[in-house]
């Protein structure tokens, strides 16, 4: 803990649909099956962090394809580890 303050963690993922629609994705930690999306592949993946102030960010490319489920505005994505929900919060 820095400063007395709890360290926030949030997941944001772009996605392509099935019906070829881009969804931009949200989670924030805590939410019932948040968390990172681990790649499908790791050695096919890239990722970089960086941190400005006491805020990083750290991002991830090349993940790979998943199994996911549409509930309205949420997508249950079945990962390599977990099963994740995340919002639909906007396309891109």
């Amino acid at each position: 803990m820095l400063g007395g303050q709890i360290p926030h963690l949030m997941f944001s993922a772009k996605a392509i649909l099935p019906d070829g629609s881009h969804a931009h994705l949200s989670c924030i930690a805590g939410d019932n099956g948040c968390a990172g999306i681990e790649p499908m592949v790791a050695e096919k993946s890239s990722s970089n962090c960086d941190t400005a102030g006491n805020i990083t960010t750290c991002t991830t490319r090349h993940l790979g394809i998943y199994s996911a489920k549409r509930d309205n505005n949420y997508l249950t994505i079945y990962g390599p580890a977990a099963k994740l929900k995340y919002h639909i919060v906007g396309s891109w």
